[in-house]
Parts: C-alpha cells; sequence; structure tokens
C-alpha cells in the first residue's frame, strides 16, 4: 500500500505526531504492578514516540522530579517498530511480539488511514490469543474517517481532549471512538533527559493505557476486554461542554476517570458479532428489509432488566422492531437476539450508499449506555455468496470491495480467509491515458461512474448468479473514453466452485479510432500473512496467480478468458522494487506499464513480500463505436494444482458460452425481471430480440396489463407497473420468434 495511504504496515516515519523521527520508535510494553508492594505483575504496553510516551503512561511518581503518570509503578518493555530512517516496519508485528512477551495492555500511539486484514488478525491474535487489551491513539486529523489500528475490533480508542474536557481541535472523532483522555499540552519526558510540553492522540492514548494498566493491578482476574470496558464505561460525561456539542455520540463514552473505574460498579453491555441481511444478497437496496442481529454481552457487574433498542435519526429508512428485552444477564454472559431482531426498511427515494447511523442502547434500571453502528443502504453493488469464493461486483470497475480501505463489500474469502485488499479493472489507452477506479499517484483514481447500476437476472440466464450493469470514464478529467457492459457469473457445482467469471465489453464512444487500447485486472492480493506472498504465472493458463509460502498457505488467480493477447505482471510493494515502485504512487505510465510489458514473478526473495499482481490483454484497435471483449475468471485454491484445474474448468465453462455473452440474448430462450419484488418501475432483460408486446397476468390468468411495441433501451424494457394491485404475476414477453414468460412479485 502507499505509506500514509492505503498502508497495511504503516510505514511512515511517525504517523500520527511527526516527532520521532530518529529510529528510536517503539511499542512501549510495561507491566502493571500492584498499587502495593507485591508483586502480581499484570502486563501493559505502550507505543511509539520514545520517553514522552512512556513517560505519559508509566513514569515513576511521587519522586519531585519530572511528571507523574496513572500506570506508575509500571513495569515497561519498550518494543522497536521502526527501521533506521523512522518508518515505521514492525509495528503489527510489534504487537505480536508485546503480546507473546506477556503484556497484557498494548499501546499503539502510532496509526494510518488504511486499515487491512492482516492487522485485525493481529489484533484478534492478541486479544483472543494472548488476553492482551490492545490501546491506540484515534488520530491527529480532525476527521472522522477511520484510523487504523484504532478502528479495528477489540482495540479501545482513544480521542483527545484539554483540560476543560473539550475536544482537542486535532483530534479525530466518530463512532468507531471508545474514550478520550488528556492529550493537548500534556508535559512529559523527552530525549536527552529533558522535559517539554506535547500534543496529540499519541499523548492520550499512552494515559490510557497507564489507567488501565492500574486497573487490571486492582481486578487481577479481568480480561483483557473487561479491563477496556471497565475504563469506558466508568467515564466522566464530557458532551455538555459547548464545544463538544457537535461531536454528540462521537467521542464516546466521555473522558476516561481512573478514580471512577476503580471504585464504581456497572453493567458495560456490548453488542458484537452483528449480522445484517436481507435473506437475499445482503446488499441493501429501497423495498429491503433489513435484520440486525448479534451477539449482547455484559462484561462487568449483572443486569437485571436489561432492555436494548435501536433508534435513528435517519429519513432514509424505518424501523420496524427496534426493540429487544433481554432482563438478567450475568457477568460475561451472553445471548443472541436471533430470536427477536431489529427490523429495518429501507424507504423509497433513498440516494445510492446512503450510510445511515443508527444507535443502540442499553438501559438497566440506572445503567445506560449506547452503540453507534452505521448501515449502508441503496447499495451500487451485490454481493456473490453461492460458492467456495465470496466477493463483490460493484457499479463502477471496483472488484471485491466497493469503497476504500476493504470498506463495503466482502473482499475476495475462501475457506474463512479474505484474500484481497484491493481489486478493479484498469483500461489504459498507451502511457498517457488511463481509466480505473484503484490508487493512483494521490489516493485513489476515481475515473469510472456507473451508467447502468448492476443489478441480478432474476432467474439467472449464463449461471446460477448472474449480474450485469455498465459504467463509463466521462468523470474522468482525461476519458480513453469508453463505456463498459461488465457481467459476472458464478457457479456452485464441484469444480465451478472455486472461481467468479467477470467479463467486460469496451465500447469506443470517441469519434475517432482508438490504438494502443489495454485492459486487465488490478489486484493487490494480500493472502493471509501478506510478507510472506510470492507471485508467478501460468502463461499456458494465461494466468497470474499469488500464494502464501507458509504451511498451509492459500492461492490467489487472474485468468484470462478470452483469446486475446495474455500479459501478465508481479509487483513488489516493497521499498527498492526491480519494478514498479508503489511507494512513490502509481502513476498513468505505471499502469500503461503493468497492463502491457511482462514481469513473471514478484517476491522471490526468501519466503516472500508484499505483492501485487496485474493481468492484462491487448493491444487493440477500435474504430469508434467498436467494442472489445475481454473476460477473466478470478479464481481461489489450496494449492497450485487445485487453482490450476480451477483454471482449466473456467476455461471449458467459458468456452461453453457465446464467445460474449452478450450475443447469446440474440436468440433469447428466456428472460428475466427485476428489482423483484417490485415497487413502481418493473425492468425486463430481453437481449436483442423483437418485442410485439409485454404482457402482465395475474395468478387466474387475466390480463392485467399489455403494453403494445414497447420502446427497448439497450437489452432492457421498462414498465409502470405501479398501479398494479400487490400480488404475484405472470410477466409475458411476445417476440416475433417465440414467446417468454417469467413470474414477480408486486409490492
Amino acid at each position: 500500500m502507499q505509506p500514509g495511504i492505503f498502508s497495511k504496515v504503516i510505514p511512515t516515519a511517525d504517523p500520527i505526531d511527526g516527532i520521532d523521527n530518529d529510529g528510536d520508535s517503539f511499542i512501549d510494553n510495561f507491566r502493571g504492578w500492584d498499587l502495593g508492594e507485591n508483586d502480581n505483575n499484570p502486563s501493559v504496553n505502550a507505543s511509539n514516540h520514545g520517553s514522552h510516551v512512556s513517560g505519559c503512561a508509566a513514569s515513576t511518581t511521587d519522586n519531585g522530579l519530572g511528571v507523574a503518570a496513572p500506570g506508575f509503578n509500571c513495569k515497561f518493555l519498550p518494543v522497536k517498530i521502526a527501521d533506521a530512517t523512522g518508518a515505521l516496519t514492525e509495528a503489527y508485528e510489534g504487537i505480536t511480539y508485546a503480546a507473546d512477551a506477556g503484556c497484557q495492555i498494548i499501546n499503539c500511539s502510532w496509526g494510518g488511514n488504511g486499515g487491512g486484514s492482516f492487522g485485525q488478525d493481529v489484533v484478534d491474535y492478541a486479544t483472543i490469543n494472548k488476553n492482551s487489551l490492545v490501546i491506540a491513539a484515534a488520530g491527529n486529523d480532525n476527521s472522522e474517517a477511520a484510523f487504523f489500528p484504532a478502528s479495528y475490533n477489540y482495540v479501545l480508542s482513544v480521542a483527545s481532549t484539554g483540560n476543560s474536557d473539550a475536544k482537542s481541535s486535532f483530534s479525530n472523532y466518530g463512532a468507531n471512538i471508545d474514550v478520550c483522555a488528556p492529550g493537548s499540552n500534556i508535559y512529559a519526558a523527552m530525549s536527552n533527559n529533558t522535559y517539554g510540553y506535547m500534543s496529540g492522540t499519541s499523548m492520550a492514548s499512552p494515559v490510557a493505557a497507564g489507567a488501565a494498566g492500574i486497573i487490571l493491578s486492582e481486578f487481577p482476574t479481568y480480561n483483557a476486554l473487561q479491563i477496556g470496558e471497565k475504563l469506558r464505561i466508568t467515564c466522566d460525561n464530557i458532551y455538555t461542554i459547548p464545544s463538544n456539542n457537535v461531536y454528540l455520540n462521537k467521542l464516546g463514552k466521555g473522558r476516561i476517570n481512573m478514580f471512577s473505574a476503580l471504585t464504581i460498579a456497572s453493567p458495560s453491555v456490548r453488542m458484537t458479532n452483528i449480522v445484517t441481511t436481507d435473506s437475499n444478497d445482503d446488499a441493501f437496496v429501497i423495498g429491503d428489509t433489513v435484520k440486525i442481529t448479534g451477539d449482547i454481552t455484559n462484561f462487568l457487574d449483572a443486569t437485571t432488566n436489561l432492555d436494548v433498542t435501536l433508534t435513528t435519526t435517519s429519513p432514509w429508512v424505518t424501523i420496524i422492531d427496534n426493540n429487544t428485552f433481554v432482563g438478567a444477564l450475568s457477568t460475561m454472559a451472553t445471548v443472541n437476539n436471533n430470536g427477536d431482531p431489529f427490523l429495518v426498511l429501507v424507504n423509497p427515494g433513498t440516494p445510492q450508499n446512503t450510510v445511515v447511523t443508527m444507535k443502540i442502547n442499553f438501559a438497566d434500571g440506572g445503567y445506560s449506555d449506547f452503540q453507534i453502528i452505521d448501515l449502508i443502504v441503496n447499495v451500487d453493488y451485490i454481493n456473490i455468496t453461492i460458492n467456495q469464493v465470496a466477493s463483490t461486483i460493484t457499479s463502477k470497475g471496483r472488484i471485491c470491495y466497493n469503497g476504500e480501505g476493504q470498506t463495503e463489500g466482502l473482499g475476495f474469502t475462501y475457506n474463512g480467509e479474505n484474500l484481497v485488499y484491493e481489486a478493479g479493472l484498469m483500461i489504459a489507452q498507451g502511457s498517457t491515458k488511463t481509466s480505473d477506479n484503484v490508487r493512483g499517484d494521490a489516493g485513489t483514481d476515481n475515473d469510472f461512474q456507473s451508467a447502468q447500476v448492476v443489478q441480478k437476472l432474476f432467474p439467472s440466464v449464463q449461471s446460477e448468479f448472474d449480474l450485469f450493469g455498465k459504467f463509463n470514464d466521462n468523470i474522468s478529467t482525461t476519458p480513453v473514453p469508453v463505456l463498459v457492459a461488465h457481467k459476472a457469473l458464478a457457479w456452485s457445482n464441484p469444480g465451478d466452485d472455486k472461481y467468479i467469471i467477470v467479463e467486460y465489453t469496451i465500447k469506443n464512444t470517441a469519434p475517432n479510432t482508438i490504438t494502443d487500447l489495454w485492459a486487465g485486472v488490478f489486484a493487490d492480493w494480500d493472502i493471509q500473512d501478506y510478507s510472506f506472498n510470492k507471485a508467478d504465472e501460468n502463461s499456458a493458463l494465461k494466468m497470474g496467480y499469488v500464494y502464501n509460502t507458509q504451511a498451509g498457505g492459500l492461492w490467489a488467480g487472474i485468468k484470462l478468458l478470452t483469446a486475446t493477447p495474455f500479459n501478465h505482471y508481479g509487483i513488489d510493494n516493497i521499498a527498492g522494487s526491480a519494478g514498479v515502485n508503489m511507494l512513490d504512487g502509481y502513476s498513468t505510465s505505471e499502469k500503461y506499464s503493468t497492463l502491457s510489458t511482462p514481469r513473471a514473478t514478484a517476491g522471490v526473495a526468501g519466503g516472500g513480500n508484499d505483492v501485487i499482481d496485474v493481468v492484462g490483454s491487448g493491444p487493440f484497435t477500435l474504430a469508434s463505436g467498436d467494442s472489445v471483449v475481454v473476460a477473466f475468471a478470478l479464481i481461489a485454491g489450496d494449492d497450485l494444482v487445485d487453482l490450476n484445474t480451477s483454471a482449466a474448468n473456467a476455461q471449458i465453462k467459458y468456452d461453453g458460452l457465446f464467445s460474449s455473452l452478450q450475443d447469446i440474448n440474440s436468440s433469447v430462450s428466456s428472460i428475466s425481471s427485476f428489482p423483484n419484488p417490485v415497487n413502481n418501475l418493473l425492468s425486463v432483460f430481453v437481449g436483442k430480440s423483437q418485442i410485439t408486446s409485454i404482457e402482465i397476468m395475474d395468478v387466474a390468468g387475466r390480463l392485467i396489463l399489455t403494453s403494445e411495441n414497447p420502446i427497448k433501451t439497450d437489452e432492457t424494457v421498462t414498465i409502470d407497473v405501479s398501479k398494479v394491485a400487490t400480488g404475484v404475476y405472470t410477466l409475458r414477453v411476445n417476440t416475433t420468434s417465440n414467446t417468454l414468460t417469467s413470474k414477480f412479485i408486486k409490492d
């Protein structure tokens, strides 16, 4: 990933405060002792800026020298995570090291805007396997954007406040924040035996870590999550501060209070493992009813009459069922609300990809708490989950995820592992024009926009799960320009259940001929621990692939299916790469190079490293209005033999279809209608057939509506059924050669 933009290991020189550029960055693990003199030794860990951070957490106190710290009688283990330049090259590895060393509180005063499954795996390991509480700085961008590792599950995310309890001007905020702690103008130990004032969430986080160490000393039987919950639930309310009003529910539970944490008894209830489903494709569109369930866990003192409710101020959804009554719930007990789920209806008129913020409220007598969750509704992407690989197809050329930083989608999962960080289609015309929605020189390029939102054919025609849509590059500052009709296919039968086919029909919409056109799929595969990844190719199968070199490592590949030229480029996503250097961005010329020039392998040294794979095809020459079809199979497997078998099967399956999936509709033998159920406008997928009339009949066979000589847009016809009563109907399409029928439901 690009440093500071798509960072997976956060390889930037001090990404939060910019104050430790001498190579002394470390995670400061420290063992919290009992408040007394015994040797009960619970443990704590802080991170990254040397003496000033460790001083905030664990400096010696009551000695008349320097500063005081909440974890004042703690053992302290520094873990160096930076190289000689100050780049944090071993940040997540440092968390693992600290957890393995027995540190029970691990503070991370570092972070970046890019998350990833590897970082979450590390946090899971520290929390679940090693019973270590990970505490992290929320970031200093005055932003609501997710910041990692602070935004990972199980991490206690710490924002910063000043001496009046107002949010520090620099501090991040949002639904991911758990607590606040003082972080403005903190007098701290500095290098060279000096003291000075520092500000940042880097300072707030170790304050919270020190307090957590003292909590563990007082409650030595607590597990990692209970320590964090004790600190969180006993926070002081700071939302009454006028300047904090605009951050309502976005500063967590409030500012930490160590005395309250040591003296106040309270339940602390959280809803985890939250599942949102529409019992269909789990892509929530208008008219869908979303069921929200999860594990309701009480981490601390028992409840007696716990009531859990769901609220929102959003006009885009209607909460149909907002309550789950739990009652008595003992310490560390868990119930699931599967039998009484929250139900949320997506309202008509909802804009695409609307984020609906909802509040889960917990109440039991004098105890009250809340939790914020976001639901993305009326999405322009669809999840494919019918076989052994699960992934997401979007309306704008991205694959696996609709959003940046592994958001809005399933990734590319196999055997319970997500194998990808980012993927998408790239189209280049020479070295000066590239259209795509993957990373670029500064952030993500956003050249493609939806021309027809991706939709599922119902019933499917070519596979068990047919998707189609269209996008163009009109919003690009330098469009090629092209219109892309895309389709995705998936099957569940053995032999064909480890791949998804994506096909792109690329049309030249320029008035002139386009030459030197290339198209391909970019995939930043992160297979398990991505630092052990290698890339290679099978030119006979026209496939580039990536695999994890460790025992039990999984494999993933991109295979070109069309009878067009094959090119594969393996990228080393590390400093000093002999090929394209991704660490300074991914330029237009570099994208063209990776699509059009060969580089068979990457990650060849030792056990491998972070790699990226590009499989391209070209060059093509397209006259104005002409099109070319390129298709790929996205494949997962247990080993190379497994991957090659699926690649060969995908080729057989694709060759069994027409040379272009679009051509099959010229002799259409079935139709599809969508959405189903429908409210107002029913779209009918009819391909290129010549329609004479369309009829709608009720269950008794009575003619309800007819449309003669309908106007067809490309391969679809749209019918207004707003005046049709609720019920089940038969759609009959009469063509010049035959009559086709399909059923649909009118809401």
